[in-house]
């Protein structure tokens, strides 16, 4: 819905990617860039095995890698999810705000002032 924020807490992404040249970077690319276009923390949760690649992380809504796992070995990773983290990048990164209105939405999104994605 147009206006309304997504969630805070993390989207969970889970895959088998096959191995092969550069596949590994390929997911891990894909994790930070759904983090950053959306502004949420997620979690990849890779599989592991001999023909996938397995390198699990937990990014942050400005695509900062929090936690990354082995890629040879099943083991768990936490971090803090923080809400404060969360209310910055979509202060400094106006996706929301620039998303194309739904069929039929006359409103248009609101503007904000974007302070720097660098903590002061």
């Amino acid at each position: 819905m147009l206006g309304s924020s997504p969630p805070a807490l993390p989207a969970t992404v889970s895959a088998a990617w096959p191995k092969g040249p550069l596949k590994e970077d390929h997911w891990f690319l894909n994790l930070r860039a759904r983090a950053l276009e959306n502004t949420v923390w997620v979690a990849g949760a890779a599989a592991v095995g001999p023909d996938v690649t397995g390198r699990s992380a937990i990014v942050d809504p400005l695509a900062v890698v929090r936690a990354e796992l082995d890629e040879h070995s099943a083991s768990t990773a936490t971090v803090d999810v923080s809400a404060q983290r969360t209310q910055h990048a979509r202060r400094a990164l106006p996706v929301l705000e620039q998303r194309r209105a739904a069929y039929g939405d006359t409103e248009p999104a609101a503007q904000s002032s974007r302070p720097s994605l660098l903590p002061s």
